[in-house]
């Protein structure tokens, strides 16, 4: 019987909790640590107009600028308030929403790039070299990407000699020889890391610019092709890998998913890197959640890290699913906010086709 009524009067307890969480418009979900708050609530039949809509993330419905269509017409949301009927979108007044991207790809892709010009200069002979902080690096056929850090204390650079081939050169690192095909060399938010995919098996064969072609007979042609041919299959499908700080390499992994933002940065995650392939996703070269296609499809752009890159959520359009094994609406907008070495998820959901929905969750 004691179990019983303490088990009742902790009950009873969280539920006097929540109740006093909603009167005061929001409500902390002990299971799923996501804060909840229905910012408005629209009427039967009224659907958003997303193109003509502002939403902002916050737990306030006087940031919201909703346009909306119920039958033949349409209303406005400013405010808090609800304003309308209006005949037709004419007669409403186009609102600038400044940067209202509701389907923002996590990936940290930069507004800015490296400056290479800073740094390049060009040999009497035609060839490139770097100059950083005193010293020089070079000379090279080619500089054909560079990365400096904003404090300016080390750069990475992509080089090639004149058979082509990469070389990834550091001024903090060994030089490293990379054979294949690279991608576009990329850098975390902070500048600290830097990634780069290489394919090999797939991309321009070298050894063919020291082929004269004009001297061989038709019949040293075909047989030239057929060896190609033959290296191709012995070589097996092409194959990837993935070059980080300190000349660390991963791989190899199917040449066929790796894209230019494919492994990548994310916005939310620090320095660590990750990519989805065939619908699993990995963190620092590491699996950590192989999806079943049935439940969602995974891209980069769909997956925001924690800053310790422990943690994910991974959005689609129905739902968002989190590490923890909680999921909930798919967002209308989502940001992630990052303080003190947490990260932050906040999204606007539009839940039961009436409520929207403000959350707040830790990853």
């Amino acid at each position: 019987m004691s179990i019983l009524k303490t088990s009742n009067m902790k009950t009873n307890f969280c539920f006097a909790v929540c109740i006093a969480a909603f009167i005061n418009k929001s409500c902390l979900l002990a299971q799923n640590n996501a804060v909840r708050k229905v910012l408005l609530s629209l009427q039967a039949g009224e659907r958003i107009v997303n193109n003509e809509s502002c939403i902002e993330l916050s737990y306030s419905a006087n940031q919201l600028y909703l346009v909306t269509q119920q039958g033949q017409n349409f209303f406005i949301y400013e405010g808090g308030q609800r304003k309308g009927p209006y005949k037709s979108m004419d007669q409403i007044k186009e609102k600038n929403c400044g940067n209202n991207n509701n389907h923002n790809c996590s990936v940290y892709d930069p507004e800015q790039r490296d400056n290479m010009g800073d740094y390049i200069t060009m040999t009497e002979s035609g060839e490139m070299a770097i100059k950083f902080n005193g010293k020089t690096f070079g000379p090279y056929k080619m500089v054909t990407a560079m990365h400096v850090p904003p404090d300016k204390s080390w750069f990475v650079a992509l080089t090639m000699n004149s058979e082509m081939k990469t070389t990834i050169v550091s001024s903090d690192y060994p030089t490293q020889p990379v054979n294949g095909n690279a991608s576009e060399l990329q850098a975390s938010i902070s500048g600290k890391q830097y990634l780069l995919a290489v394919k090999e098996g797939d991309g321009f064969d070298p050894e063919l610019l020291k082929t004269d072609f004009s001297k061989m007979t038709q019949d040293q042609l075909i047989k030239f092709m057929q060896q190609q041919e033959e290296k191709k299959k012995k070589a097996g499908p092409p194959k990837a890998y993935v070059y980080t700080n300190g000349g660390k390499k991963f791989g190899p992994y199917p040449a066929q998913s790796i894209s230019n933002n494919n492994p990548a940065f994310c916005k939310s995650g620090g320095g660590n890197w990750y990519m989805v392939l065939d619908n699993e996703l990995y963190i620092n070269g590491t699996s950590v959640k192989k999806f079943s296609y049935d439940e969602i499809n995974v891209s980069t752009c769909n997956v925001w890290l924690s800053a310790d890159g422990k943690k994910y959520a991974v959005t689609s359009y129905d739902k968002i699913i989190f590490s923890d094994g909680t999921s909930f609406t798919a967002p209308l907008k989502l940001e992630a906010d990052g303080k003190d070495g947490k990260t932050m998820i906040k999204w606007i959901s539009l839940e039961n086709e009436k409520d929207l929905v403000a959350y707040t969750k830790d990853l």
